[in-house]
């Protein structure tokens, strides 16, 4: 009922095109991050097809086709040479660009040694069977899981094993958490010089990071709050392990 009430407001808004944006850059989120329901968006589909028109409908039916075909390349992609023994689990969603209102505007971006491989190897499976295409990583709209064993502790009063935490983040946030494998301390501008972000893209990353206690300021950098406001090109960043958490999924 509240789908059928929503495209039948919808109907009544004098910029269709207006409402046409903001449905498919939601949708597009969605999409992107696997949150959706595919009978509810079906349903939902079906509705708007009677309001708006073939081409709208056309664009939007042919996102749900590179969820589609993108599922099945990487599971071919899995199963070929290029896809074995990978250093970490890999999924990727081929976007049609002209379908799908996302910014191509590539960022500067140095992805981790992990995951380089991972992007490398699918690009030549890829182009091996589409010669003619181009591929566009956009790491901005990408996100994965990370498994942080660095962070683990003994339970003393159970003796259970080590524990561990899985933390679903950006792209952006992969690379910084990756950095102190190598690292057990990192300044902000080394931080910079490894990933390559731009500042503001940095410290936007940095404070979801420094909030949720996963990384923490080292003793002898201070600040008043647990968030980037305030820090310096000298400001040195620690991962924190005393870090504990009620779940261990945890969601940025």
């Amino acid at each position: 009922a509240e789908l059928y009430d929503l495209v039948t407001m919808s109907s009544f808004v004098p910029n269709k095109d207006a409402f046409q944006r903001y449905y498919q850059q939601h949708l597009s989120k969605r999409l992107l991050q696997g949150t959706y329901d595919p009978a509810l968006e079906t349903d939902m589909l079906a509705r708007l097809r009677n309001v708006y028109s073939w081409e709208f409908i056309s664009r939007l039916q042919r996102m749900f086709s590179d969820i589609t075909v993108s599922s099945d390349l990487v599971e071919a992609f899995l199963q070929s040479p290029h896809g074995k023994a990978l250093p970490c689990d890999f999924q990727a969603l081929v976007c049609t660009a002209v379908q799908w209102p996302l910014t191509t505007v590539s960022c500067d971006f140095a992805l981790p040694s992990e995951l380089t491989e991972c992007r490398d190897r699918f690009e030549t499976f890829y182009m091996g069977r589409h010669s003619g295409r181009r591929l566009q990583f956009m790491h901005q709209h990408s996100h994965g899981v990370v498994r942080m064993n660095v962070l683990a502790q003994e339970d003393g009063a159970s003796g259970n094993a080590p524990r561990f935490y899985e933390v679903l983040c950006t792209t952006f946030q992969i690379g910084i958490l990756l950095a102190f494998n190598a690292s057990a301390e990192l300044s902000l501008a080394s931080l910079q010089e490894r990933t390559r972000l731009d500042r503001p893209t940095l410290l936007l990353h940095v404070d979801s990071l420094l909030k949720s206690k996963i990384l923490g300021l080292a003793p002898h950098s201070f600040s008043s709050s647990n968030t980037s406001k305030g820090l310096s090109e000298s400001s040195a960043l620690v991962l924190n392990l005393a870090f504990t958490s009620p779940s261990r999924k945890i969601t940025l």
